[in-house]
């Protein structure tokens, strides 16, 4: 009986052998990623740095907590967080396995300790040469920490920042862990620039700044528009000239007739006067669009500079606000008796379409009609108010006198429409706050 329980004894042994032998190659050869919440496969550590032949089995080390660490001298930031590892090994002893694993060669390492020395006192286990590590938690930057806890299961993969003592003893304690997961984004095209990348809708972030200058966009009528949400706001012009692309965000006490443009070429602002009607070559090379978007939380003011730098380097321009001396026609009351019957509303009989009525207005209303509200009227005629009268005007003008159909030419019969309602209009000559481009130096 004795020599038939050993015949039998010795085949089981055989096959338990081989059955852990199996075992063995099969986690050696396992190259699925494991996932957080999975149990990680009981693989052969070895290449130990300093311990040549060395081999653990993972399930070795059942009942500890363990933080893979993966790092590479050419990483500052890996190199400086080995002594704060040391520490938190130190700090927890048996509880805690703290393994550092890289790709680079023992020679490699210890070559770069040899230089700088900050290597040598790491208590800490380095595996070297890795090849089944990296393959079961793959990555793409470095430090990049894998957290396993007692019993073999992964629990978390963060950045270095995370391994602190808290989240260390929150894993040991409570077998919990509550930090951000860390997820590197694999289909990023590094040979490609980033405006390819941020193309494909997977994991692209949110854009926080962007604009974008392109040529006329053929086959598109000009337009403006906006969109926003809780978080970005977007601003966008087709087919724009560059006066419009300005005049968007230039307050309009600074439009028509307060611009000056002082440039080598102005046809690029301007057609030509040979070209009165619209000449599709001259605006297809001369109609832009642009794009901008910021933070939804960014004031006008941001927003406008954002602008104007965009502006200036796309179209090679320095844009200012000065002082200068401006020929204007100055409101002014030339009969007092005629004016007190404008401020009365009776006086008001028309009310036709082809009338512009201000009605119990302030007298800066007027004004604001009289100037033009079109930037691109850069000769359109200044206006600005001398009367001194604060209360409110009732007056109507013809359509015809206002700026958006106004020149030099029309002041004559402006005239004589506002000397009937007892203002007059004198030409000056005063300063004021002009609009001006010049081209970059």
């Amino acid at each position: 009986m004795k020599n038939s329980a050993r015949n039998m004894a010795l085949p089981c042994l055989i096959i338990c052998l081989m059955l852990l032998q199996s075992q063995r190659i099969l986690a050696e050869n396992y190259q699925i990623p494991v996932k957080i919440g999975e149990k990680i496969p009981n693989i052969t550590l070895k290449n130990f740095m300093n311990e040549p032949g060395k081999e653990v089995l993972f399930s070795d080390l059942k009942g500890k907590v363990v933080i893979i660490d993966f790092f590479a001298t050419w990483c500052p930031s890996c190199v400086a967080y080995l002594p704060h590892m040391n520490d938190l090994k130190q700090k927890f002893g048996d509880k805690l396995q703290i393994l550092v694993v890289t790709k680079e060669s023992e020679e490699t390492i210890i070559k770069y300790s040899e230089k700088y020395g900050n290597i040598k006192n790491n208590s800490i286990p380095i595996l070297c040469n890795d090849s089944v590590l990296s393959k079961l938690f793959p990555h793409l930057s470095i430090p990049h920490e894998v957290w396993i806890d007692t019993k073999g299961v992964v629990r978390g993969i963060s950045d270095a920042k995370f391994v602190t003592a808290d989240n260390i003893e929150n894993l040991i304690v409570n077998n919990q862990l509550a930090i951000p997961v860390k997820n590197d984004f694999f289909d990023f095209d590094h040979t490609q620039t980033l405006s390819y990348n941020l193309a494909n809708p997977k994991n692209r972030p949110q854009f926080l700044y962007r604009s974008t200058f392109t040529s006329h966009y053929p086959g598109v009528v000009s337009l403006t528009g906006s969109k926003a949400d809780s978080i970005s706001k977007t601003i966008y012009f087709v087919n724009n000239t560059i006066l419009s692309l300005y005049s968007s965000f230039i307050e309009k006490d600074l439009w028509a007739g307060r611009v000056e443009i002082e440039v080598k070429d102005t046809t690029r602002f301007v057609a030509p006067a040979e070209l009165v009607k619209i000449n599709k070559d001259w605006d297809e090379s001369n109609t832009f669009c642009y794009e901008l978007t910021t933070p939804a939380s960014l004031d006008r003011k941001k927003i406008q500079r954002l602008m104007k730098g965009d502006l200036d380097r796309n179209f090679d321009l320095t844009t200012t606000i000065v002082e200068k001396i401006k020929k204007c026609w100055v409101v002014k009351i030339s009969d007092q008796r005629l004016f007190n019957r404008t401020i009365l509303k009776k006086e008001i009989t028309l009310g036709k379409p082809k009338a512009i009525l201000i009605e119990n207005a302030p007298m800066d209303k007027l004004i604001k009609r009289l100037n033009s509200s079109d930037f691109v009227n850069i000769n359109a005629p200044i206006f600005i108010d001398q009367t001194g009268y604060n209360g409110k005007i009732f007056i109507e003008i013809p359509v015809s006198l206002f700026p958006e159909n106004n020149s030099e030419t029309n002041i004559e019969p402006l005239k004589k429409i506002l000397e009937q309602k007892g203002l007059t209009l004198v030409a000056a000559k005063v300063p004021l706050k002009v609009f001006v481009f010049r081209d970059a130096q």
